[in-house]
């Protein structure tokens, strides 16, 4: 993975793998990373293939996986990796056609033989969706995933004993602040400006099914939210107290003589982000703040403005790990993957409990990182939470309809087809 040639997205993680060695007569691994961070062990949830089947094309390779592993003599290539990968999990790949499906069948070498309650799982990959729904009400499936919008038509149709849940994806749109610009580097002007934003106006321009978001997701419990009329009259206020007014008294808030005025960057590709991002003129319009919108391509957006601070807001959407190791997204210095710390957050004490947040080590302080996180993101604002997308579930054997906490691949033991009551059969 480390190779650059192989364009593994696990590159950079897989350079801090220091070393890697059997013990327990080869029944456990033991690996040495550079370092104590949580983003290391991603590297488990990847295929492993040992060294020699990797070094040359004509080496041996694992064979079709059997009751009992077995290596034959054959050309190994990456094709090849990708059809059988190793993996460490309850469940194997029995058979799989590419684009097609995948049969699964209890792993028996997995430490815990209650957890894969099915024998076997076959993952089906259909592109004909009327067809999938025709499927799905006759039961030939337990389970299926489907589009928010292509669900909400099947709410509409009323299908017996059938249970919709969605389930929070781990990406959220935020509205990034330049914490080092001049125009937002005050805490109380990034605090005002998440306000002013009419969270229900954007969610109707959103694609997707969605839900509002106005705390970051590690916030336990989540905090009530006023109506949108009583948190643009308390953004308003902040405004005042940051001196951002209307001295010449021609509609538009000045700041040290001059007009305040800030820009909404986005990548000019997205859609959705564009017209939210003028919906959001509107709101900060009517506070009497002079905004734009600048849209560039996806490489100047990331490469020129982002990474160099050259915004003073941007709309994106960031995977924000609901544990709290936010360790890329704003400590001053991560160590291990990309900087991604684009609001150029600069403080001691939020590193360290970033730190203790991405360690692998269950620190007894882990909580107390935790509430100094949420309580940062809450006073300094370096990004406002503005929308969260849902992933969409069915299930047959019960009625209603509901938002789980989790995201649906985060917590699989959410998932009742592989892990639910074993009376429920193919």
């Amino acid at each position: 993975m480390a190779d650059p040639e192989r364009g593994s997205p696990y590159a950079d993680l897989a350079k801090g793998v220091l070393s890697v060695s059997s013990i327990g007569q080869g029944q456990q691994c033991h690996i040495v990373f550079a370092g104590d961070s949580r983003q290391y062990l991603d590297l488990l949830c990847v295929g492993l293939l040992p060294m020699h089947l990797l070094a040359s094309p004509t080496q041996e390779v694992v064979a079709e996986a059997t009751d009992k592993a077995t290596v034959a003599s054959g050309t190994y290539d990456m094709a090849a990796y990708g059809e059988k990968p190793v993996g460490l999990g309850p469940y194997m790949i029995k058979s799989r056609q590419a684009g097609m499906y995948t049969l699964l069948e209890a792993n028996p070498y997995f430490f815990d033989d209650r957890v894969a309650s099915r024998p076997q799982v076959l993952l089906h990959s259909v592109y004909e969706i009327q067809q999938l729904i025709s499927d799905f009400r006759q039961k030939k499936y337990d389970w299926i995933n489907l589009p928010s919008m292509v669900a909400e038509q099947l709410e509409s149709m009323n299908i017996e004993q059938v249970k919709f849940v969605r389930y929070p994806n781990q990406a959220e749109m935020v509205w990034m602040f330049n914490t080092k610009h001049l125009a937002t580097a005050n805490a109380k002007v990034r605090r005002a400006l998440d306000l002013l934003i009419d969270r229900s106006k954007a969610r109707k321009q959103f694609s997707s099914d969605s839900e509002e978001a106005y705390a970051s997701p590690i916030a336990s419990p989540t905090p009530a939210v006023e109506d949108y009329n009583s948190r643009f009259a308390a953004g308003l206020k902040l405004l005042d107290e940051a001196e951002i007014i209307d001295a010449d008294k021609d509609g538009i808030r000045d700041y040290q003589g001059k007009a305040f005025e800030i820009s909404i960057l986005i990548n000019d590709d997205n859609l959705t982000r564009r017209v939210i991002a003028e919906q959001m003129l509107a709101d900060l319009g009517r506070a009497g703040i002079k905004a734009s919108v600048e849209a560039v391509s996806w490489s100047d957006f990331v490469s020129r403005r982002l990474r160099q601070g050259e915004f003073s807001t941007a709309l994106l959407s960031l995977q924000l790990p609901t544990a709290g190791n936010w360790v890329s997204l704003l400590h001053s210095s991560p160590k291990v993957l990309d900087n991604l710390n684009f609001a150029g957050v600069a403080d001691q004490q939020l590193d360290q409990a970033l730190e203790i947040l991405d360690s692998m080590l269950e620190m007894p302080d882990r909580q107390v990182a935790r509430e100094h996180l949420t309580a940062f993101l809450d006073e300094n604002r370096p990004m406002a939470f503005i929308l969260r997308p849902l992933d969409v579930g069915l299930y047959h054997g019960e009625a209603g309809r509901t938002t789980a906490e989790c995201p649906i691949w985060n917590d699989v033991l959410n998932w009742k087809l592989l892990f639910g009551p074993a009376e429920s059969k193919f």
